[in-house]
């Protein structure tokens, strides 16, 4: 279990308590003069009169998963790379399990929790009890300044108001998304091992200091590396001895003699995040699960390779110099292996795949490596240069589509014309695509068709036509919805081929 704990505060500034428990001056005295039969009898006669207090805090629980869901909104549309690949890492909140990576649901403190401090023997300074999700149906123990943690291998619990009990920003939120899913990779790839079984390890440390690292939104963020890390290691083992930190790793830190504490030294000398994935990329989780299935024999090397072809040129290259994918390509036969070698310095050397490239095209390799550049001349002479078969095996080849959209996804109008350029088997219908989009956003306020509407789609064949109502959702409901009634009525029903133009 990993946790984001209190919010770092500026160096000097003295951190937000936890509200104190309530106190019980009945249960305490009665507990002394009766014991806790007594107690546990007089606590169940009161249960009633607890029930105020259960709906508030669900209540609490719910704001909590509005203010989850509405961050996660945001993560998919935020430019920062990886906060956006966090939210496509993730079931959307509220949803019912759909396969993705991680999930997320609130945490809330339970208005019982001194009462369940009393009956279990918990120190309330360490233990707190919490309930998960929308409901008190649930109990759990966890020390009452956490602010989100992991549960499982793939659940992040989040609190909604922070410890002075005001609601936390989106920001926040985000951040401990962020944090907790780094958290969740690097238990999934072993890199750290000793951090679930010694919490005062060094491992221990390089993981909260990685997920510390890579938070967007904290006191850290927008600090120089160095003194992030500066920051950060004050954070997590503490300023002295019995002061902040994480406590099993502020007694390793801080054990004298100092000049032979090789933890101490070990946590002086790490100055950046370490391990795979740093950027929570769904696409590097991916190909790794690919690489395991592949070794158990339940996936190809054409679907590694397929995966190696939607990362993006960084994605590549952390990938080719990772210890970790190093030691899974050792695992799989030698050939196997030095294709996906190769695939991760140079994708065009394998033809990127059968799923993309099925006869090995030294044309369609032109045209797949002229896309990212985003040069439209160079895109539709590649393509040109294509032959009859090299087209029909582009034309509606959903690994082309999802490619696409990979390698070009705030591209709309670009990725829009080559979806149809190949739909239609013809380098002629990029242009025409353009003209079409353009059109239909100078008709927006028009009654009526247009002609330079009109003549935009007789420039479309019935099979461009179709590429674009039946590959191209996003482009339709950014350019054909937003038109007048009647004249998206037509365009529509030119588009299925219910009409001519």
């Amino acid at each position: 279990m990993h946790e984001r704990e209190k919010e770092p505060q500026p160096e000097h500034a003295p951190e937000r308590a936890a509200a104190p428990a309530p106190p019980l001056p009945r249960i305490l005295a009665l507990q002394r003069s009766a014991g806790n039969r007594a107690v546990t009898s007089m606590l169940a006669r009161q249960a009633p009169a607890a029930a105020p207090a259960v709906a508030a805090a669900e209540q609490i629980a719910l704001e909590a998963f509005t203010l989850i869901r509405d961050s996660y909104k945001q993560m998919l549309v935020s430019v920062d790379t990886r906060i956006k690949n966090t939210a496509l890492m993730m079931d959307p909140p509220g949803s019912a399990p759909g396969g993705k990576r991680v999930r997320a649901t609130p945490m809330t403190p339970r208005p019982d929790s001194a009462d369940l401090n009393l009956k279990h023997g918990t120190d309330p300074a360490k233990s707190g009890y919490f309930f998960y999700g929308t409901k008190q149906d649930n109990e759990h123990e966890l020390p009452p300044d956490y602010l989100g943690t992991t549960e499982g291998d793939n659940t992040i619990v989040i609190r909604g108001r922070d410890l002075s009990g005001a609601t936390r920003t989106h920001e926040d939120v985000i951040s401990t998304l962020v944090h907790e899913t780094s958290h969740i990779l690097v238990a999934d790839y072993g890199e750290h091992p000793k951090t679930l079984t010694d919490a005062g390890s060094f491992d221990r440390y390089k993981d909260e200091f990685r997920a510390y690292f890579i938070e967007p939104h904290s006191t850290f963020t927008g600090m120089a590396e160095d003194a992030r890390a500066d920051a950060i290691r004050a954070h997590v083992v503490g300023t002295a001895m019995g002061t902040g930190g994480y406590a099993d790793l502020n007694k390793a830190f801080w054990t004298t003699p100092h000049d032979t504490n090789q933890f101490r030294k070990d946590v002086l000398a790490h100055r950046r995040p370490d391990g795979f994935n740093l950027n929570n990329s769904p696409y590097l989780d991916r190909l790794v699960h690919l690489l395991r299935a592949q070794k158990d024999g339940k996936a190809t090397v054409e679907d590694a390779l397929y995966q190696i072809t939607v990362l993006s040129p960084a994605e590549r290259t952390e990938a080719a110099a990772a210890t970790l994918i190093t030691k899974m390509l050792t695992d799989l036969p030698g050939p196997e292996a030095e294709r996906l070698k190769k695939a991760l310095n140079s994708p065009a050397a394998v033809q990127y795949g059968k799923e993309l490239n099925p006869n090995a095209s030294p044309r369609v390799t032109a045209f797949l490596e002229a896309i990212p550049a985003r040069v439209p001349e160079q895109i539709t002479e590649t393509y040109k240069a294509c032959n009859p078969q090299d087209r029909a095996d582009l034309e509606h080849n959903a690994h082309f589509i999802s490619w696409l959209r990979r390698v070009l996804p705030g591209e709309l109008v670009m990725r829009t014309c080559i979806t149809v350029m190949t739909g239609g088997r013809s380098f002629l219908f990029f242009e025409r695509t353009r003209v079409f989009i353009s059109a239909c956003v100078d008709a927006s306020a028009a009654t009526e068709m247009p002609d330079e509407l009109r003549n935009s789609l007789k420039a479309l064949t019935f099979e461009a036509r179709l590429a674009y109502i039946g590959l191209c959702k996003d482009a339709y409901e950014a350019h054909v919805l937003p038109l007048q009634p009647a004249v998206r009525n037509e365009v529509s029903a030119i588009l299925r081929g219910d009409r001519e133009p």
